[in-house]
């Protein structure tokens, strides 16, 4: 699931090493410092430590209704108080269901505008509900020509997380959208959603450069896309049910799932407890199959293809432990990306899926990480 940044001691000790250059007077310290102070904030949005409060304004919020072709949607903005010409910013949640209201992702938006972002995070309903399909793209598009036109600009900022990553730089190659989109960061990105579909279903997945990457699957993975169609999985007579049971799997609702689950079919309570038990053979040539059977639906939700046509700066970020998204798909963007538009990628093992804490990283690492962070601020108030 969509999880935002976790801090972790190692920051901490650059942020102690960037304070004391900043003491003696070694300035061009000053915007790593302000990118640590971000990591930190992100990480515990009740860190009162002058580190975590450099550079820092004071926020207000408000919510606000976003009209989009498919209907109206939530929205909300956090606006840095005292601050000229603030840099404007749309950023779009993951796969979740809190969506907009999820408290990572209001932490990580109100640490961006107390850096004096103005941003604005609207609600993608598909999203919110476990499905990634082309008809989020033109509710992120709406937002960013809103935002545009409330703060009276040609362009603002657009940052995806997880699957709204790549939603995001698709948004970025629409005719519509793309004259109002400064720059795109797609942070834990998908480039071809069949090829991440498959690799829920193999543990497998490759590169560019042909090498196969093999790692454990997610558990969530299979069950987001049993929930999107479950009719490929399920009887007829189960298939209401069992949408149902898997919603509240994936809510973490477990006993309550099962609830439901006891009233299935014997062959649908036979399958919804090869997914409680994550017994994923079971279950794998009907994920194939289903994949197969929706191809063209998920060319749609992917950037593969799309790229060329992109013409803003893009910022991409993925853990190299990244076992919902792998980062091979962020390594297919950066080989898709014109080059010149390619501001900054980094693949490290400093996170996993857009949370900082991975396995074992170096104090390189996560340096390389913090100086990610200060190009993502300075290409936000170009």
């Amino acid at each position: 699931m969509c999880k935002l940044f976790r801090y972790t001691p190692c920051v901490r000790r650059i942020g102690l090493i960037l304070s004391l250059l900043l003491v003696v007077g070694y300035f061009p310290a000053r915007p790593y410092l302000e990118a640590t102070a971000v990591l930190r904030r992100i990480e515990n949005p009740t860190d009162n430590s002058l580190l975590a409060n450099y550079g820092t304004h004071k926020v207000s919020v408000a919510l606000l209704p976003l009209n989009t072709p498919s209907g109206t949607v939530r929205a909300r903005i956090y606006t840095p108080e005292g601050v000229k010409n603030p840099a404007a910013l749309v950023l779009v949640h993951g796969v979740h269901h809190l969506g907009i209201d999820e408290p990572r992702m209001v932490n990580f938006a109100r640490t961006l505008a107390s850096h004096g972002v103005i941003v604005m995070t609207p609600e993608l309903p598909r999203l919110a509900d476990y499905t990634v399909d082309a008809t989020s793209e033109p509710i992120i598009g709406a937002a960013v020509l809103e935002l545009a036109s409330g703060l009276h600009r040609q362009r603002v900022g657009l940052m995806g997380l997880s699957f709204a990553g790549g939603l995001s730089l698709i948004a970025a190659t629409d005719a519509q959208f793309a004259p109002h989109i400064s720059y795109v960061v797609a942070i834990g990105p998908h480039d071809d959603l069949e090829r991440v579909m498959r690799f829920f279903a193999t543990d497998t997945i490759a590169g560019p450069d042909g090498a196969i990457l093999q790692m454990p699957a997610h558990e969530y993975g299979p069950l987001v896309v049993a929930y999107s169609h479950p009719e490929d999985f399920f009887p007829p007579e189960d298939v209401a049910k069992a949408h149902e049971a898997l919603r509240l799997l994936l809510w973490e609702h477990g006993k309550d799932s099962e609830a439901i689950m006891r009233t299935l079919s014997p062959a649908g309570q036979r399958l919804m407890q090869a997914f409680y038990q994550q017994h994923r053979e079971q279950f794998d040539a009907q994920m194939l199959a289903h994949l197969d059977g929706h191809r063209a639906a998920m060319r749609a939700a992917s950037p593969a293809g799309k790229m060329q046509r992109i013409a803003c700066p893009v910022l991409l970020l993925h853990g190299a432990g990244d076992n919902v998204i792998p980062p091979t798909e962020t390594e297919w963007l950066a080989r898709e990306i014109p080059p010149h538009h390619l501001r900054a990628v980094l693949i490290s093992p400093a996170i996993s899926h857009v949370a900082i804490g991975g396995p074992g990283p170096t104090l390189r690492d996560k340096f390389a990480l913090v100086r990610w962070m200060k190009e993502l601020l300075s290409q936000a108030r170009e």
